[in-house]
């Protein structure tokens, strides 16, 4: 077989891997060192804040078991620079940590803050999701770049071969409402987890097909049955503009550990109107969830879906990025300690040789307290490019997330 999985490409946030930071001139102005630093320690999880500092690209947070900073030393790194916070991940319950950041501008550092410290008041849970917009199957038979869209019966194996390599528990589906063999009959959805094996369920979420007054949104949550079981009752959110947001109350079945998950799919489109309607939808998906959680004795949440937006040069602004920072939601893609293809984008537009400029529009979001170990997208290629049947014109992505309890 020609065909192979490409390889980690990690990136790291670790003392003994380096730090990813942005080239600069050896004789960058050093940048004011961060002021504010606060640290938020309970049984909803451990974090720290800052405040901007002036000339800053980005920020080193240092961790260590001791306040000379010679133990246990880890240090993360901050890529975007206007996230101004970090979730430390792998903390043991009751141990005192110790913490301290500095700016940077390029290469060049501020200098270090006076440190906080405190003993770790939670627990963490080890979740991995994944999250995939698996193109609905009104549209097979159609072209996209050139390529006609293959019928869901030939697409489905891909989809659920690259969810396996993802080795997500959990996963946020998006476009997969249509109907397979009959109206009616099973979802996208119900297929998917079918061929995942007999473990999987698909979280009840909306009007069922065999209901009075059936409604399909289009937006789903797949878990693993054997690792989590559904708590209350799952539903939906109309996040603005007939757009939705799936949830689904979710418990640990070998910890007791319960948390949200969300799946979203927002607005197409370029322009300000258009990045201003996502900034709104994540706006109200956030509202949403937040008091759902907060029903629920304030469980994580984790936000993961289809955004349609980006840092790149497509939009005026990156409205749910936006949305989220203000909210001090992480984006996984940048917060997690290590990426696997992050060079390649989450939409492949069905172009053969798939784009590769580290843009994601599929987004997996972590709000203060949740930690990002890692952040990794599957794709499946033969010298470059990719052969045969293309299962979507979206690639999966995954995060590995830790969940305070």
């Amino acid at each position: 077989m020609r065909r192979h999985f490409l390889a980690l490409l990690a990136t790291t946030a670790t003392a003994a891997a380096g730090l990813v930071l942005a080239p600069a001139a050896a004789n960058a102005a050093t940048p004011a060192a961060p002021t504010g630093l606060r640290l938020a320690n309970s049984p909803a999880g451990t974090y720290l804040t800052w405040s901007a500092a002036s000339g800053a690209t980005g920020f080193q947070v240092q961790q260590a078991t001791d306040g000379l900073f010679r133990q246990n030393v880890r240090t993360y790194s901050d890529r975007d620079g206007r996230d101004h916070q970090l979730t430390p991940i792998a903390l043991a319950k009751g141990r005192t940590y110790y913490w301290r950041i500095r700016a940077m501008s390029g290469s060049t550092a501020s200098h270090w803050t006076t440190a906080v410290h405190a003993a770790v008041a939670s627990r963490e849970l080890p979740v991995r999701i994944a999250s995939y917009n698996v193109v609905e199957n009104s549209a097979d038979g159609t072209f996209e770049s050139g390529t006609r869209i293959a019928p869901w019966s030939q697409r489905v194996s891909g989809v659920v071969s690259l969810l396996r390599q993802s080795g997500a528990g959990i996963v946020a589906l998006q476009e997969a409402a249509g109907w397979v063999a009959r109206v009616r009959g099973p979802r996208q959805a119900d297929d998917v987890a079918t061929r995942l094996g007999s473990n999987w369920r698909v979280a009840v979420t909306e009007v069922l097909p065999s209901q009075p007054g059936y409604f399909r949104t289009g937006v789903y949550v797949l878990y693993d049955d054997n690792r989590y079981r559904a708590i209350a009752s799952g539903g939906h959110w109309n996040i603005g503009n007939t757009r939705w947001s799936a949830y689904q109350l979710l418990q640990d079945r070998a910890s007791g550990a319960r948390f949200l998950v969300t799946s979203a799919h927002e607005a197409t489109g370029n322009g300000t109107s258009a990045d201003t309607t996502r900034e709104t939808e994540t706006k109200n998906l956030i509202a949403d969830a937040s008091a759902y959680a907060r029903a629920h004795g304030s469980v994580p949440v984790i936000y993961a879906g289809d955004f349609n937006s980006n840092d790149g040069h497509t939009h005026v602004f990156d409205g749910p990025g936006v949305a989220t920072r203000a909210a001090h939601i992480a984006d996984a893609f940048k917060s997690g300690a290590s990426r696997v293809n992050a060079r390649f984008n989450s939409a492949n537009l069905y172009l053969r040789t798939p784009p590769a400029d580290g843009r994601s529009i599929d987004r997996i979001f972590a709000p203060a307290g949740v930690g990002v170990a890692s952040w990794r997208l599957t794709i499946d290629l033969s010298n470059g490019r990719f052969v045969g049947v293309i299962p979507s014109d979206h690639n999966p992505i995954a995060a590995d997330l830790t969940l305070p309890y």
